[in-house]
C-alpha cells in the first residue's frame, strides 16, 4: 500500500482512529529503526570479539571459543597408549592396572577412574593387536600367543 492510499484511508476515518493508527505506525517505524541500530551494534561487537580472539590466540592463550570444562587432547589414542604400555610387559596386565599405567604414561582424561577403566576396556576389545590372555588380563597379540602356547604346555591346562 502506498503512502497516498494510506493517507486517503486515514482521511475517511475519524480523527481519533486516525491518530491511533498514526501512533501505531510511528511505534513500528521506531521499533524497526531501533532493531536496525541494534543489528549494526551487534555486528560491530562481533567484529571486535573476532579481533580479541585473534589477539588472544597470538598471545598463546588458545581458543576462547570453548568455555566450561575443556577436554585435553592426547597425541596418542587409548589403544596406541595401551600398546605402548603392554609392549614393555610381555606377561600382560589386568585391565585396571593397564588403565592406571596408561594414565601414568601421560594420557590426559577428565574421567573418573572406573569410567576410564571402562573406556580402556571398550577400546582394546575392538583392536586386533591386543588379545585377552586370561580373565581380565590383556597383552599384545604376539606376546599373548606366546603366553597362551606356554600355558597349553603346562600340566592341568
Amino acid at each position: 500500500m502506498s503512502i497516498s492510499q494510506l493517507a486517503k484511508q486515514l482521511q475517511q476515518l475519524g480523527p481519533v482512529q486516525a491518530k491511533k493508527i498514526l501512533r501505531e505506525v510511528q511505534a513500528q517505524v521506531k521499533a524497526q529503526s531501533r532493531a536496525a541500530g541494534l543489528k549494526r551494534e551487534r555486528e560491530r561487537l562481533v567484529q571486535r570479539l573476532r579481533q580479541l580472539d585473534a589477539e588472544i590466540a597470538r598471545a598463546g592463550g588458545g581458543s576462547p571459543a570453548r568455555s566450561g570444562r575443556k577436554r585435553e587432547r592426547n597425541k596418542l589414542t587409548i589403544v596406541e597408549r595401551a600398546i605402548q604400555v603392554l609392549s614393555k610387559i610381555p606377561e600382560g596386565m589386568r585391565i585396571t592396572d593397564l588403565a592406571k599405567s596408561i594414565r601414568a604414561a601421560g594420557h590426559k582424561t577428565m574421567s573418573e577412574h572406573r569410567t576410564f577403566v571402562t573406556a580402556v576396556y571398550l577400546a582394546i576389545q575392538r583392536d586386533p593387536r591386543i588379545r585377552r590372555v586370561s580373565k581380565g588380563v590383556y597383552a599384545i597379540k604376539a606376546q599373548a600367543m606366546k603366553l597362551i602356547e606356554g600355558k597349553a604346555g603346562e600340566p592341568g591346562a
